[in-house]
Formats: structure tokens, C-alpha cells, sequence
């Protein structure tokens, strides 16, 4: 009978558990821990629940988060260890570490990485050249993809389920501050196919890439300088911008369809800053705040639910406690 029992709150805990999406933001500082401390703090983004944290590292100027669709219930901290490309991979469920990589990859800097499939999309400074490159996860390079001239900085890449890439980079401005630019390549080619002007002379800071069947996002530190293309094949569309409130937005992150979230720290970081939109709108926000004693976002990833590792964490809960209750 208790078995029964236990099967039945399952299936209804997993779907409870699963109704919502699961944000992994990554974060370098707890009180407990102290400031180079980098965690992955989970949250329901929906409900603006904190469902608790584990620890990862000590803090690195390169670091990001990604998700590998042949290892379900896990995510990947994506980092340089001694100038090499190496993953750690974590139970994001329950924090335990399962294994880790090194590429071989030489790299000076992370801008950006997440998985392609098996293979590694990675986004920064190789030794001095500012690039994209896809990566096996053996250390093998598959694909340069050639930048706009006069790159100072190659700042995110991102794949399609069709294998268009789009690159976001930086150059100088025409007079002053930042130019950001967006490039597209066709699927299996590293040769630009177009390249688009998202901001220009500007001082504020462009990041992450999401993308749908039909749009780019593009996120910036203040809300109203996001940007988003769409886009048909490699041939990019008006950049479009955002309006709307501004909040600082550290990192950008794919949600169900065409929604995606934002997730930021105030300067003081006592506050942390949620944000969602419709891509192909990007103008229909809704934001809240949370007291949250964390510092930097460095990165952050949505966990689609239902996923087995949630429902796996759902279960161990549930027998903790009915073994709890049978101790009593």
C-alpha cells in the first residue's frame, strides 16, 4: 500500500515539479562562502522561487553554463583551467559533481560556450585571435568562423536546429564607445553569409544570443538596448529594439517557444532583477525583484521541464521523508 502511495505522489509531485521552467544561474558569491565562491543557484523564474544552491568553483573571469541533450539531469560549467577549455559537469538536482573534461582547447578567455549538439560552440580570445570556433569535445576544431573586420572582441555564437550560426562581436565605434554587430553563416560554413549593425558609439554592453525559428535575440546590460533580428535562412532582417523598462540584465537565457528570460544583480547586490519577453515582440516585458545577498551573473541556462533528473530529486524527497515519518 505505501508503495502505491509513494508511486502516486510521484507521478503527481512530478508533474507539480515540472509544470514550471527551472532557471541555473550562475553566481559568485554567498555569505557562507565568501566572494569567490561560484555557485549555481536554482530558481522557479515563474513563481520567483529560490529552490536552494550548490557549490561549484572559485570564481573565474570565464565562466558559463551549458546544457548537453545526451546527459539529461546535468549541467555543464564550461571554464579555462591552466589556459585549456575544460567542462565540469554537475547533478543540478542535487549539486554532486559527476564528471569533468579537459578539451586541450587552448584559450586565453571565454566569452561564451554551449553545446551543438556533441560539439562545443565556443566564443573568445584563442591566444590573441577573437573567435568563434566549434570544438569537439576531444579537442578537435570543426569550424573558424571568420569575423567582421576589425574585431576587438568576439562576444557570443549560437546555432540553429537547422545549423545557421549566428556570431555576435564588437568593434570600435564610428566616433566613439562600441559598435556590436550580428553575422550570419550557413549551416556548415564559417564564411559570413550578413552581417547587421545592432548598436553603435555606444557604452553600453551587448551579450547573450537566443534564437527561435524566426528570431535573434540579442541581450544588453540596460533592458531598453536589447535588440532582436529576425531573420530567414542567413538573410537578417531590421534590427528591432526593445522600449520598455530599464533593468539590468546580466545575462539572457531560452525559454518554452519564443519566450525568453533576463536575470540581473543591482550594484549593490542585494537585489536580484527577473525579466521576460516574447522574442519576435521583445516589447512585452514583466519584471520583479527578489532580496538576494548574491554578486556577478556570469551565466545562466533554462531547464525545460519535465526533465529526469527534477523528477529524480522529486522522488528522493519523497522517500526521505516517508522513511522519516516511518522512524517515527
Amino acid at each position: 500500500m505505501k508503495r502505491l502511495a509513494l508511486l502516486c505522489a510521484l507521478s503527481v509531485a512530478g508533474r507539480a515539479f515540472g509544470s514550471f521552467e527551472l532557471a541555473l544561474i550562475l553566481q559568485n558569491y554567498d555569505p557562507a562562502d565568501g566572494p569567490t565562491a561560484l555557485h549555481i543557484t536554482r530558481w522557479d523564474p515563474i513563481n520567483h522561487l529560490n529552490l536552494g544552491q550548490f557549490l561549484v568553483a572559485d570564481a573565474h573571469a570565464s565562466s558559463e553554463l551549458s546544457l548537453n541533450t545526451a546527459a539529461p539531469g546535468t549541467v555543464d560549467l564550461i571554464q579555462i583551467d591552466s589556459g585549456v577549455l575544460t567542462t565540469r559537469r554537475y547533478n543540478y538536482s542535487t549539486g554532486i559533481f559527476v564528471s569533468g573534461l579537459s578539451t586541450g582547447v587552448s584559450m586565453t578567455t571565454i566569452a561564451a560556450a554551449r553545446y551543438v549538439g556533441s560539439n562545443l560552440l565556443v566564443a573568445g580570445n584563442f591566444g590573441g585571435t577573437q573567435q568563434a570556433r566549434l570544438y569537439s569535445t576531444a579537442g578537435t576544431l570543426l569550424r573558424g568562423y571568420s569575423m567582421p573586420a576589425g574585431t576587438l572582441g568576439a562576444v557570443d555564437a549560437v546555432t540553429t536546429a537547422s545549423g545557421i550560426t549566428f556570431v555576435l562581436s564588437r568593434q570600435a565605434g564610428t566616433s566613439s564607445g562600441s559598435k556590436y554587430t550580428l553575422t550570419s553563416y550557413a549551416a556548415g560554413s564559417g564564411v559570413i553569409a550578413q552581417s547587421v549593425t545592432l548598436l553603435d558609439n555606444t557604452t553600453d554592453t551587448l551579450h547573450s544570443l537566443v534564437v527561435t525559428d524566426t528570431h535573434v535575440g540579442v541581450g544588453a546590460t540596460q533592458f531598453s538596448d536589447r535588440r532582436f533580428v529576425p531573420y530567414t535562412g542567413t538573410t537578417l532582417g531590421s534590427v528591432g529594439a526593445t522600449g520598455g523598462y530599464v533593468v539590468k540584465t546580466d545575462s539572457l537565457a531560452q525559454g518554452h517557444g519564443d519566450f525568453v528570460w533576463g536575470f540581473g544583480i543591482d550594484t549593490a547586490q542585494t537585489r536580484m532583477f527577473f525579466s521576460t519577453a516574447r522574442l519576435a515582440q521583445f516589447n512585452s516585458t514583466f519584471w520583479e525583484t527578489s532580496s538576494a545577498n548574491y554578486g556577478s551573473i556570469y551565466d545562466s541556462t533554462i531547464v525545460l521541464a519535465p526533465e529526469p533528473g527534477t523528477m529524480a530529486a522529486v522522488g528522493l524527497g519523497l522517500v526521505a521523508l516517508l522513511k522519516r515519518r516511518k522512524r517515527r
